[in-house]
């Protein structure tokens, strides 16, 4: 499937964001391996290895937007991106390392791919969370998503079906 926008690399206050890269996977299998991290993301493997780190980048990468979110003086911290849904539908979703919830960074991060879908001509964007993910929640709201539907979900680590909400942006209209 080609990629909804090109993989350009953008750059907002404290954040850079581009392609994930072979230097990348040591920090990324480090702080994906984290149940807390994997319970609020529909499809990261746990635990989360090397092999699935080698078959994100080499497999599942090539042709999709999406971006290493790297602090500066720090580096890597999670991965943000775009993808194109069956449906034609594209998908914002998002991880971040949890040493670095709660700091504004996957706001920043998020803000920053939604300007550059805007700017590449895309009209729509969806997001979901899991409903007890108040954070996403939060920089979803911010970023003007709104809700468009609930489900419940199976998902591995809850050990049951959980709620989860479904969101969207219009951005054919003025930011």
């Amino acid at each position: 499937m080609p990629r909804p926008v090109p993989l350009t690399p953008l750059r907002t206050e404290r954040l850079d964001l581009a392609a994930p890269c072979e230097a990348d996977l040591p920090r990324m299998i480090e702080l994906a391996d984290d149940a807390q991290v994997a319970r609020m993301l529909a499809a990261l493997p746990h635990p989360y290895a090397e092999a699935d780190a080698r078959f994100f980048l080499e497999k599942l990468l090539p042709g999709r937007s999406t971006w290493a979110i790297r602090l500066r003086g720090d580096g890597f911290i999670g991965m943000i991106g775009l993808h194109e849904e069956a449906h034609g539908a594209v998908n914002m979703g998002y991880w971040l390392g949890r040493p670095y919830w709660r700091r504004g960074y996957m706001g920043e991060a998020a803000a920053a791919v939604v300007g550059h879908a805007r700017r590449s001509g895309l009209d729509r964007l969806s997001a979901g969370y899991w409903r007890d993910n108040a954070a996403s929640a939060r920089i979803l709201a911010r970023l003007g998503f709104e809700k468009t539907g609930e489900r419940r979900l199976d998902h591995p680590l809850r050990g049951k079906a959980a709620p989860h909400v479904d969101t969207a942006l219009r951005l054919d209209r003025p930011a």
